[in-house]
């Protein structure tokens, strides 16, 4: 359907006319700033564009009284002076003559936005606005904030469009303490927020920014407080935050709608926030809060005072908002203690009023006392002073970064051995009708015998090409379909086929290697260097252990490799029949308990009847620091024997399923960060379309949004079609009602996390003890 950018120039009009330090930094270049980036990156012409309208007065009476919005019409007419002294009854605000008809733009932008998303018009947007909104309370304008955007929008759709159940995320730096006092006794409204706290001492210096401030009356657990108690805090910090308490809460609440207060004073280089998270931060956030509510999502414009942060902040939303793959994340994934306090306090909070926490360790932690006194307030920060300086000097190296310069958008594609009528595709998703050449499809091909017919041949050809073309930037992700007798196979040929692109770089330093495969007679595959490809193959397959390999090329899970590391997931049946093979094969030589095999110490390894795939996935993994993680799918319990094998049951229950995807899943693919990856659904994978298809689309942020699915020609039109809606940004269809993951699930969930929290630190959710 499309995204919506909202936005009027008249907005530009309000600005300080006096001295003051605190609020100088709220201007008008906030705003033309953004919109001049959007349009150098080609971002509004791909937007629905709408022109804000002015709110009426009955729509700001939604939420305000009315003896208020009577004071701020008032101040159209008032001299500086006595804007000012009006401006000093408030914290942190100034007016303007301008500033009532610049705030009634805002709240009508919102409403704009709302109202063409609920009609269909579009599927999501962005309203650029100012004055921000969500410090403003039902009679006080507060924290530069007139009129309450999105509280007054979430009334409106509520009102006017008869809406259940609102989301509303807060990503701002400061406490949106206005809208929570709105809608604290509300339980059609879930609101959660993030923002700087530190234990008080940060403004609004507010008791009830704290995570025990869960809401009152019918609102007890609908209001959902973050509060970060240091400075700093990134890009694992706030993935963490998402994964481990927004969205099992949002999942479990079953939105209809979702509101983001997009505050980007919570990105790097902001003088407000002093956090490090980098602007391809919030395309992921967006793009996790896609999947909720059928991708219906309303952004409206908060804080953000470092005019090239927000810019390229807002960027990123809008791009992910059009249904752009987010870049992958910067930098380490591993969240800070402070962080995990935090997150660990808000769960404790939560737990009782959640379904989706109760079964999980929430014991609260010990914090710092709160101090709620402006004494410890910062001096205001000047954006020509030293802070604003610091902030431009981090980010000079990382505008220059490649994910934040303008691109041309990719879009999937797929691959069908034979056209199919029945299939429906977006449009801007092709049926690829190129394939590799036939002496290159027959290299590959020549080791593995469940290719040697015609029709294998021609779908090898297809996924060949297809994933050339992933690979080299030419289209974002891709569906093949494959024989069924060839399934493993076939990703045993995309697994090696990745790992051989880039081989035209230079050769690894003397000793290292990448395919110690002594009786590979495919194509030559030279060592790789620079962006190491990293893949992280994600299992959904149903097969049960007792069922014997069909054609020696049963579905192998996942082969991921990330600076040298492999994680590998495979199915229960294959790594028992591995397991055994293995050491009969090897016979002296010991399987290493924790999977690192030097090269100098790899015996032979002759194809394993029966076990070719696993066979040559193994292979690919005995290299010099290569590392294997073994996830045991469908396995008949919970197992760690180290961090590289790991046994776990995949639940079928809604909530079990949620919590296996962002307890366990996630959290390792974005611990991994991968460049790669191939979503393997093979026979019985077991299922419904909803859950492969939101396994799949969470799956697109770890990796950029390279993801190959591979699909079985026995697959019906229907989940093809899904998949690609999904690839293609479309939100995955809903998984139902929510019902609670079983005890065992849960005790399965939890022991594994705590037998591999320590090496894979984005499964922590509570600090670690030393």
């Amino acid at each position: 359907m499309g995204t919506a950018l909202v936005y009027h120039e008249d907005m530009t009009a309000t600005r300080l006319l006096w001295d003051d330090p605190e609020c100088e930094i709220e201007r008008p270049e906030r705003l033309t700033a953004a919109l001049d980036r959007l349009r150098k990156c080609g971002l509004e012409q791909r937007c629905l564009r709408l022109s804000a309208r002015a709110a009426s007065e009955e729509e700001l009476g939604l939420v305000h009284s009315p003896e208020y919005v009577s004071l701020v019409r008032e101040t159209q007419v008032l001299g500086k002076e006595e804007l000012q002294a009006l401006s000093g009854q408030f914290d942190a605000i100034y007016f303007h003559p301008s500033t009532f008809h610049c705030a009634r733009l805002a709240v009508g932008a919102a409403l704009q936005l709302v109202d063409a998303v609920l009609t269909g018009v579009v599927q999501n947007g962005l309203a650029l606005v100012r004055p921000p909104g969500h410090h403003s309370q039902r009679a006080a304008a507060n924290g530069f904030c007139v009129f309450n955007n999105v509280a007054i929008a979430a009334a409106h759709a509520k009102q006017k469009h008869g809406l259940h159940r609102i989301l509303i995320v807060d990503w701002d730096v400061h406490h949106g303490q206005g809208i929570q006092y709105l809608f604290e006794d509300d339980p059609s409204v879930l609101y959660f927020s993030w923002h700087r706290y530190e234990h008080g001492r940060f403004w609004p210096f507010l008791r009830e920014s704290d995570a025990d401030a869960v809401g009152r009356g019918q609102g007890l657990g609908f209001t959902v407080n973050l509060p970060w108690n240091q400075v700093g805090m990134g890009n694992a910090d706030y993935v963490a935050a998402f994964l481990h308490l927004l969205l099992p809460l949002a999942f479990e609440f079953d939105p209809e709608l979702v509101l983001v207060s997009a505050g980007f004073d919570s990105a790097i280089g902001d003088p407000e926030g002093q956090m490090q998270a980098t602007p391809e931060c919030f395309a992921h956030l967006t793009q996790l809060l896609q999947v909720l509510a059928g991708g219906r999502v309303c952004a409206v414009l908060e804080g953000g005072y470092h005019l090239e942060s927000l810019a390229e902040s807002v960027c990123m939303t809008v791009r992910t908002l059009l249904g752009d793959p987010a870049p992958p994340l910067s930098g380490p994934m591993v969240p800070c203690q402070s962080a995990l306090e935090s997150i660990q306090s808000a769960c404790a909070a939560q737990a009782p009023h959640w379904k989706s926490l109760q079964l999980q360790d929430v014991t609260p932690v010990p914090t710092s006392p709160s101090t709620h006194s402006p004494e410890g307030r910062p001096p205001p920060l000047l954006p020509g002073g030293l802070m604003c300086k610091t902030a431009a000097s981090a980010l000079s190296s990382l505008l220059d970064q490649p994910c934040l310069h303008p691109a041309p958008p990719l879009c999937p594609a797929v691959a069908l051995t034979a056209p199919d009528i029945t299939l429906v595709l977006p449009p801007d998703v092709t049926q690829q009708e190129g394939s590799a050449l036939n002496e290159e499809t027959e290299a590959w091909a020549r080791p593995l015998e469940s290719l040697a017919q015609d029709e294998t041949l021609t779908a090898l050809g297809k996924l060949l090409y297809l994933l050339d073309g992933m690979l080299d930037g030419q289209v974002s992700s891709g569906i093949v379909a494959t024989p069924p007798l060839a399934a493993a196979a076939t990703l045993d040929v995309a697994i090696q086929r990745g790992l051989s692109h880039g081989a035209q770089r230079p050769a690894l330093p003397p000793g290292c290697c990448v395919w110690p495969w002594d009786s590979w007679t495919g194509p030559q595959i030279s060592p790789m260097t620079g962006r190491t490809l990293r893949s992280c193959i994600c299992p959904a397959m149903h097969v049960d252990g007792h069922v014997p390999v069909p054609q020696g090329d049963g579905w192998v899970g996942h082969c991921v490799v990330l600076n040298g590391a492999f994680l590998i997931w495979v199915l229960e049946g294959c790594w028992r029949q591995c397991q055994v093979g293995l050491q009969q094969r090897l016979g002296s030589h010991s399987i290493p308990a924790c999977g690192l095999w030097p090269v100098n110490t790899l015996p032979p390894l002759p194809l394993l009847p029966g076990l070719r795939g696993v066979s040559r996935a193994l292979r690919l993994c005995m290299c010099p620091g290569r590392r294997i993680l073994w996830l045991n799918i469908r396995g008949k319990e919970a197992a760690a024997l180290s961090m590289f094998q790991v046994s776990t049951p995949l639940p079928v229950v809604t909530g079990g399923f949620l919590s296996c995807i962002l307890g366990l899943v996630l959290p390792l693919a974005y611990g991994f960060q991968p460049d790669l990856v191939l979503v393997a659904l093979g026979p019985a994978h077991g299922l419904q379309g909803p859950h492969a298809a939101l396994l799949t689309s969470m799956l697109r942020g770890p990796a950029g949004g390279r993801v190959l699915a591979l699909l079985e020609e026995d697959s019906t039109p229907q989940l093809a079609g899904i998949l690609a809606r999904v690839l293609h940004g479309e939100a995955p269809p809903s998984l139902g009602p929510y019902s609670v993951a079983s005890p065992e699930d849960a005790q399965a969930l939890r022991y594994l996390r705590g037998q591999l929290e320590r090496q894979w630190k984005m499964l922590q959710c509570r600090p670690q003890t030393r």
